[in-house]
């Protein structure tokens, strides 16, 4: 028997996710559907052209409403950028540049103080570049995932890894959503931190950046002054 939560539950996700467009394409929930943990969901994100066509799923994970200790909700998601229709047709999301959009979406669901995992193991191109990017030593927020999250409103991003009872689950980029002026003001500054520690160690060891990573670096300054002025970038 469903409990009297699980209805708001669902009907809050959907309010949230459903009907929103994204490349060219209306996202609609594949699934939600109770957990054995008390306030966790099962949940897929799918795109549906005209026709009711739908896609396979572009996200896959585990949606927690939080919990005691002041736990607040999260998400802990499988991010697939290409999806491919019934048809034969395939939309590669990432390629379109809508890989913000997704992180808005789920920012939707998520309250401040919660937290968004991407897991970035998949053989996806932005995985694999967020892999070797953080191997060569690049902060987790101007990652190929990460830079994403970021511009989606989680403040602070870091590269996550838990070994799980001697079952080690996928390592993940984790975005935390600010709660309130002073953690927003918090998370900006251990990011320009970590960032500015970075461009340190770059310019000692004399070594130039690659065009896209400059991009990033001044995008990522210019939304400081914006945070730090109460505008929340777009």
């Amino acid at each position: 028997m469903k409990s009297s939560q699980e209805k708001p539950a669902s009907s809050d996700f959907f309010d949230r996710i459903g009907s929103r467009s994204l490349c060219g394409c209306r996202v609609v929930v594949g699934q939600f559907v109770p957990l054995r943990t008390a306030g966790w969901y099962g949940v897929t994100l799918c795109l549906e052209r005209e026709g009711r066509v739908r896609s396979a799923p572009f996200i896959e994970g585990i949606l927690s409403r939080g919990g005691r200790h002041g736990i607040r909700g999260w998400m802990d998601a499988r991010y697939i950028p290409s999806v491919a229709f019934p048809d034969g047709g395939v939309i590669d999301i990432h390629e379109m540049g809508q890989t913000v959009e997704v992180f808005l979406s789920l920012r939707g669901v998520i309250p401040p103080g919660g937290h968004l995992m991407i897991s970035y193991e998949d053989d996806f191109s932005p995985h694999r570049e967020t892999l070797d990017a953080l191997l060569s030593g690049l902060p987790p927020i101007l990652t190929e995932l990460g830079f994403p999250l970021f511009l989606a409103g989680f403040l602070r991003v870091r590269d996550w890894y838990l070994a799980e009872g001697g079952h080690e689950g996928p390592r993940k980029i984790w975005g935390d959503r600010p709660e309130g002026d002073r953690q927003v003001r918090e998370f900006l500054g251990k990011s320009a931190r970590e960032v500015g520690k970075y461009l340190e160690r770059v310019e000692k060891e004399g070594r130039s950046l690659p065009p896209l990573i400059m991009e990033r670096i001044h995008r990522f300054i210019s939304s400081l002054s914006l945070w730090s002025q109460g505008i929340v970038p777009s």
